[in-house]
């Protein structure tokens, strides 16, 4: 009597070689669908002074970016500055997704103890954004980094 174990496994094999095609293609192209700016609202920062980080979304048609769950910045501990208070986020009424033609704000205090010149602002922002279309959410992180001038 031939087994039919070798012959199974060859057909599972196969199918689950040809499922994951689609979805690997997805997370390949995610990073496209939303395009993102970073800046300072001010070019120059004095020791011990505050700015924002100003964050500019950018999805592609069929694509949005959520409000909420809030997005959220973290700034590497070597980083010259630190994040200081909530993440402001404009949303639009009606929809509750991010408001795409205003900047997301982020403040940060520049450490007192930075030095004069550039600096680098070193970070991660965590969002979140969905396409219409296909019905399905992803959350996302960009790393950045922002270079300051310290006087």
């Amino acid at each position: 009597m031939i087994s039919t174990k070798p012959f199974i496994f060859v057909i599972l094999a196969l199918t689950l070689l040809a499922l994951p095609a689609t979805a690997v293609s997805q997370l390949k192209e995610s990073p496209a669908d939303v395009g993102i700016g970073v800046s300072a609202s001010r070019d120059t920062v004095a020791p011990g002074a505050m700015a924002e980080i100003l964050f500019t979304f950018t999805p592609r048609k069929g694509f949005h970016v959520n409000a909420v769950p809030p997005m959220a910045v973290r700034l590497d501990s070597a980083a010259p500055a630190i994040v200081t208070g909530a993440i402001v986020i404009p949303s639009d009424t009606v929809t509750g997704y991010l408001k795409a033609s205003l900047p997301v704000r982020q403040s940060f205090s520049l450490a007192r103890t930075a030095a004069t010149g550039r600096a680098a602002l070193r970070g991660v922002l965590t969002y979140y954004y969905c396409s219409d279309a296909e019905g399905w959410c992803r959350k996302e992180t960009l790393p950045f980094t922002l270079p300051v001038t310290v006087k």
